[in-house]
């Protein structure tokens, strides 16, 4: 192509866990900024009723459960292979049978990995086994961490952060430099709801 008329960057592709709940606005609003939107979800129920009046072309569900391993793995590189790798993956993976969940992700993501944590995980470190064990499978991929806390107001009962401050966190934490952005707050632990 002659100078002046390359052709144009291809939109950022994202992978969200949790996308067809608590992190919907968050998708919605990384779809309207240009980047293809991928949501791993269980079914199409939440994914159709969160993203009806959205082009399938910019939000594609994943149809697979992320607590099954084999199928996770097996779907996502299907999915690579016919399209291509997910430059980020952000994962809001909170069970505990899914602890081993981000690392079968990690093999997927060519930039970074946004890990979103509950309000009692403890604030991750440089040093971190989950760290090590991210770069283990993925030596390249940048780590960084949304932890969800709790807003308390003099005035006010604490409370459990809203799905729309949970997106505009996250989404916060995405596109900040930072390694670790708590949203809301998650100290002290005495004042949680």
């Amino acid at each position: 192509m002659s100078k002046g008329t390359e052709a144009p960057a291809r939109p950022r592709r994202v992978l969200v866990v949790g996308g067809s709940g608590m992190l919907a606005g968050f998708c919605r609003s990384l779809a309207h900024s240009g980047s293809s939107i991928f949501v791993l979800c269980r079914n199409s129920t939440k994914f159709k009723r969160n993203f009806v009046d959205m082009s399938v072309t910019v939000v594609q569900p994943i149809y697979t459960d992320y607590r099954d391993h084999l199928r996770l793995a097996a779907n996502l590189t299907e999915h690579c292979a016919t399209d291509a790798e997910f430059d980020d993956i952000i994962g809001w993976v909170h069970e505990e049978q899914s602890q081993d969940t981000p690392f079968i992700l990690a093999r997927f993501a060519r930039r970074r990995y946004l890990a979103v944590l509950g309000s009692s995980a403890d604030i991750p470190g440089n040093s971190s086994d989950f760290e090590g064990r991210m770069h283990a499978v993925n030596p390249e991929l940048r780590i960084s961490y949304a932890v969800l806390g709790f807003v308390k107001s003099r005035r006010a009962k604490a409370r459990w952060l809203t799905d729309q401050e949970i997106s505009e966190g996250v989404k916060d934490a995405y596109f900040s430099n930072r390694n670790v952005t708590v949203v809301g707050q998650v100290e002290p632990w005495s004042d949680r709801p």
